[in-house]
């Protein structure tokens, strides 16, 4: 499946780089997943901290797949593990404790939906 530009994406946001390269690798294993390592731009306030940024668009019929195996990552990485997301308008903290919640928010990120 080719990248067609107009699949939705996501930012996703590290602060250990060594875990960016661990979901980096599993996510460019999934079909209509398409991911790219892009520099993580400080926002206003922010302190730094953020080593690394995976920009991932999914292409629709891959967003369960997708978000299953972020669910799976998420669960399986050491206790006070944070992975943020982005789009355009929202942001959402996922963690092992919160991670079928937040992931349905990056879910209508993906879909689309406010």
């Amino acid at each position: 499946m080719e990248r067609t530009g107009a699949e939705p994406s996501v930012r996703l946001l590290f602060d250990d780089a060594d875990d960016a390269a661990v979901f980096y690798d599993e996510l460019r294993g999934v079909p209509g997943v398409f991911v790219e390592e892009v520099p993580a731009p400080n926002e206003p306030g922010e302190q730094g901290g953020v080593v690394e940024m995976l920009s991932a668009a999914v292409a629709g019929g891959a967003i369960p797949a997708a978000l299953n195996l972020l669910q799976a990552l998420v669960e399986s990485r050491r206790d006070g593990f944070v992975l943020k997301a982005r789009d355009g308008k929202r942001k959402v903290e996922i963690t092992a404790d919160n991670a079928q919640e937040a992931l349905e928010v990056v879910r209508e990120m993906l879909d689309g939906e406010s």
